[in-house]
């Protein structure tokens, strides 16, 4: 679970090196243990509020960073291949990255939705949309397997349990650089920007420059 203190700064709790230790005892393994296994490290952040704005400058600071997100977090080959952690389609980064996209919450969920009916995103936001409206996820998704909740659902992290000296600090410390983004609106502005060029060239990103940048 990731709570957010008084201040406002994150922390993680929970998955000591004793109950890692206690885990993995009774069997619990990661995503090196087999290539079809493909297990990954789930969070759930909690948002500092759920409005509209808010929401929306966290899936802009995500989509613009899961590149350099796959660099940092070493994605085991065995996740890229199935469909668990994908991104978000080409169609809905360029809308919601657009400088005049405001949408009211209505659209934007409506929006998510038309894009991305499947709980296997990266970073899933079906369970907080489920909260905010259930009834217009459920017209659209009807997955009895989404939980509503008023949190962040991402996915992308590798679970390494299995390992002595694996802990989830660098997967939250990953994360904290979408919780700056998120915050700084005139750097996500630019990025979001500069990504839209990258998005409208003929060719894409074939090279992975975007990731670097």
């Amino acid at each position: 679970m990731i709570r957010k203190g008084e201040t406002g700064q994150a922390a993680v709790d929970g998955m000591t090196p004793e109950i890692s230790a206690h885990l993995r005892e009774a069997g619990a393994r990661g995503t090196s243990t087999s290539a079809f296994y493909a297990f990954g490290l789930h969070l759930n952040p909690e948002l500092p509020d759920l409005e509209t704005t808010t929401l929306l400058g966290y899936i802009r600071a995500f989509t613009v960073a899961y590149d350099w997100l796959v660099r940092a977090s070493a994605i085991d080959i065995s996740r890229r291949v199935f469909p668990y952690i994908q991104p978000y389609p080409r169609e809905y980064a360029r809308l919601i990255c657009d400088p005049d996209y405001r949408p009211d919450r209505d659209r934007l969920i409506d929006d998510y939705l038309a894009h991305n009916a499947s709980r296997n995103r990266a970073l899933d936001m079906l369970p907080i949309f489920a909260w905010l409206d259930a009834g217009r996820v459920d017209a659209v998704v009807g997955d009895t397997l989404i939980k509503a909740r008023p949190t962040l659902h991402y996915r992308l992290p590798n679970c390494e349990i299995e390992q002595p000296d694996w802990n989830l600090h660098p997967a939250w410390n990953d994360w904290l650089v979408i919780e700056a983004l998120a915050a700084d609106r005139e750097r996500l502005r630019v990025l979001c920007a500069d990504y839209c060029h990258v998005l409208d060239a003929p060719l894409g990103d074939p090279f992975g420059r975007w990731g670097e940048q």
